[in-house]
């Protein structure tokens, strides 16, 4: 069975920020737009835990959840796919945020919110909208 084409998919996504109130965002090769970090949930894996290790497997720093931001339902209509996708905000813990998977991603890169990138996808760019209107 493929994950959210012959069932819904369940992901999660990340806005990571550090001390100076920048949000990490990754540049992804396939469709030249930023987005959160983020991917599938695994089998018996929270979904605090899936964040948590996503954000290690993609930009190599360790983080800690803060609280639940939103979640999204996501279409992808060339091959008909279905995700539910939850949004949580992490904080930066430690290490140095690099690209840890170049096949699928251009750059990774820290953005002040007040200056982040044009091209950023709209779900990521609604997630961001959320998670301000939250702390504002």
């Amino acid at each position: 069975m493929i994950k959210g084409k012959e069932y819904i998919g369940v992901g999660c996504w990340g806005i990571v920020t550090n001390k100076k109130n920048q949000i990490l965002l990754i540049k992804k090769k396939v469709n030249d737009y930023w987005e959160r970090p983020g991917g599938n949930v695994e089998v018996g894996e929270t979904l605090e835990e899936c964040i948590v290790r996503e954000v290690e497997e993609e930009v190599g720093i360790k983080s800690k959840v803060v609280d639940f931001v939103t979640f999204d339902q996501v279409f992808f209509g060339f091959d008909k796919k279905h995700w539910v996708a939850f949004c949580y905000h992490l904080k930066y813990v430690s290490g140095e945020s690099r690209n840890m998977e170049p096949e699928k991603h251009e750059r990774v890169k820290w953005f002040s919110f007040t200056d982040l990138p044009k091209n950023i996808s709209i779900h990521t760019q609604n997630t961001i909208n959320e998670y301000l209107s939250k702390i504002n």
